[in-house]
């Protein structure tokens, strides 16, 4: 089978993006249904996934500036693959059997939620794209169970073109306490709390900014670190939680490392006493399988698909709830250690049925679907 893989954006990569080709493309080489790999990026991708370029196998045209999917189209009929795979969730007509694959759930349920109007412009348009491509894909990945009820019964996608992959997760060695950025060195030793994911409105981040006021006056060291990148586009959102902040007087107790790469993210999810998830809406969060994994003691939102990915092996708030956040968190800080022991474990084995080796498998089934509904 010989396999193009498009990922069609304006030149940004996303952090699930990168993560999901530099896992992927590996695995889906050694797989001996895939004889040729084509990987199509725009040009500003290329340094982010330079790696894969000394992969045997991996051929990677570019495309950039104006009409990129007229430029797709062109370089996919000069390849002449058997298959190609949409991994951002926007058409490109091929003439060939298309994959598609939904990854973000944000501009699809959360357009709005206290965006910017051009970024709601953004949204809007993107969900219309992703609807579109649903409809005129041969076949689609849903990334959770969540995903596929959503197609299934709000865009009345036929069950039978779905099929449901999840992403995977792997282990990451933790950086050594000497390799740390400077706003995580005085951390080592403390108590704190981690949150990971770049900083828009729909993380819902003044939940947990709420609780840390609540949550003060009893725990006198305790710290909050948001890792995730601040989008420009989401500024005036990042100095209203950092008003608010101030406002609850913990602005001092808040940490904003921005970025971090995953050797010293993986030191926060072991460090920490435990892992908040205030997001609104996501498909398959890789920074709850990597909680997961890493044993991290867990309160989220009972949004959807926390309940899919935690199951029991969480506690839970309703979104939007800071006090009742506060009183999990309270509840969680205090667990005794038999009880923590107890939910560690449970997040590992959970963290245990996703891997990477098992999604490279599952796509590459759908993709052979994808050529017998095609035949």
């Amino acid at each position: 089978m010989r396999l193009a893989i498009v990922s069609l954006t304006s030149g940004v990569l996303s952090g699930g993006c990168r993560k999901y080709l530099l896992r992927m493309v590996p695995l889906l080489l050694q797989d001996c249904r895939i004889s040729r790999l084509h990987l199509i990026l725009h040009e500003k991708q290329l340094p982010h996934i330079q790696q894969l370029l000394q992969c045997t196998g991996v051929h990677a045209p570019t495309f950039g500036g104006l009409r990129p999917a007229h430029k797709i189209r062109r370089i996919v009929s000069q390849l002449s693959p058997d298959v190609v795979l949409m991994t951002t969730q926007r058409w490109v007509s091929t003439g060939l059997p298309t994959v598609v694959m939904i990854r973000n759930m944000e501009p699809i349920l959360y357009p709005l939620g206290g965006n910017p109007w051009r970024e709601v412009l953004r949204n809007l348009v993107r969900r219309r794209e992703a609807l579109i491509a649903c409809r005129k894909a041969t076949r689609v990945i849903a990334i959770s169970e969540f995903v596929r009820r959503f197609l299934i019964e709000r865009w009345h996608i036929q069950p039978e073109k779905i099929g449901l992959v999840y992403h995977g997760v792997d282990h990451v060695e933790p950086a050594a306490d000497g390799q740390l950025p400077a706003a995580l060195c005085a951390l080592r030793g403390s108590d704190f709390l981690l949150s990971v994911g770049s900083i828009r409105p729909y993380r819902g981040l003044e939940d947990v900014v709420q609780a840390m006021g609540l949550l003060s006056a009893q725990f006198s060291g305790l710290r909050l670190v948001v890792a995730g990148e601040v989008d420009p586009r989401m500024q005036r959102h990042y100095r209203q939680l950092q008003t608010l902040a101030e406002r609850l007087g913990v602005a001092d107790r808040l940490v904003w490392p921005g970025f971090l790469p995953e050797r010293v993210l993986a030191w926060c999810y072991r460090n920490c006493r435990v892992f908040v998830m205030t997001t609104r809406v996501e498909a398959c969060p890789n920074a709850a399988l990597e909680a997961m994994h890493n044993g991290c003691l867990s309160v989220v939102t009972s949004a959807d698909p926390m309940p899919e990915f935690f199951q029991q092996n969480a506690l839970y708030y309703p979104p939007g709830d800071g006090r009742q956040l506060a009183e999990q968190l309270r509840k969680a800080l205090l667990l005794a250690d038999s009880q923590r022991t107890a939910m560690v474990e449970g997040l590992r084995r959970r963290a245990a049925e996703f891997t990477w080796q098992r999604t490279a498998q599952q796509t590459v089934a759908e993709l052979e679907k994808t050529l017998q509904q095609d035949a």
